[in-house]
């Protein structure tokens, strides 16, 4: 600002004055502490990520950052559901979130979970860190028929899956009964999986003489089917 001179007065020397505006809104910027988390269990006992909020300016007061969620990752099924907003203390320019993926029980891609900061006049977001994405790896789980087992007059089928085995599976598979006559006759069976083993038995009764027995796995896209599509026992 310049002061001149003018009828009825003269300028003095220090007739010129600079003032500074600063401001003072705050800048906001939404980050992951890893990009990649797998599926779990449960989106209790997961290890997870943490959706990051840093702020600068005037930290004095609290701050409430509304954000939105999108992405192809489900809340609530695919990870834990996130509220519409963080709020940052007084002091502090940090403010956190959890966010743990939980097992759905199907094959499926990868699936992404996207936060994006909301506009609010209290703040701004910050250039590069308006939003933040984290990738829910599917851990994809095969099941194999491996061979029929007979051990005196008890014959059993054995299944064997891969990874995971923090949890328990069930899958089913058919029995087909081809007889010498020509007949048919077909039957669902259960094979379980107990949490913690790769291998499932299921007993197949019934006589066996004179029979060709096909099992096939049932796809319910809950697993991958490998191996052969068809075990034969005659």
């Amino acid at each position: 600002m310049i002061v001149r001179g003018g009828p009825g007065y003269v300028a003095g020397p220090d007739r010129e004055a600079k003032l500074r505006v600063a401001d003072n809104e705050a800048g906001v910027g939404v980050f992951v502490s890893r990009p990649r988390i797998p599926e779990v269990t449960s989106v209790k006992d997961g290890e997870g990520a943490e959706i990051i909020f840093l702020r600068g300016g005037d930290l004095s007061r609290s701050l409430k950052v509304p954000f939105a969620t999108s992405g192809t990752a489900t809340p609530g099924t695919d990870y834990t559901k996130l509220k519409s907003s963080v709020t940052f203390k007084a002091g502090s320019d940090r403010a956190s979130l959890r966010v743990a993926a939980g097992r759905d029980g199907r094959v499926e891609s990868d699936e992404s979970l996207v936060v994006t900061l909301l506009p609010a006049r209290t703040h701004a977001a910050k250039k590069g860190a308006e939003s933040a994405q984290l990738t829910i790896e599917d851990l994809s789980n095969s099941v194999r028929l491996v061979e029929v087992l007979r051990s005196g007059i008890r014959t059993s089928l054995l299944l064997e899956r891969t990874h995971p085995l923090d949890f328990g599976q069930s899958v089913a598979v058919l029995e087909r009964r081809i007889y010498a006559d020509g007949s048919t006759r077909e039957f669902r069976r259960r094979v379980t999986f107990p949490k913690g083993r790769n291998e499932g038995l299921v007993s197949i009764p019934g006589d066996k003489q004179d029979v060709r027995i096909e099992f096939s796995l049932i796809d319910d896209g809950s697993f991958i089917p490998q191996g052969v599509a068809t075990l034969v026992y005659e």
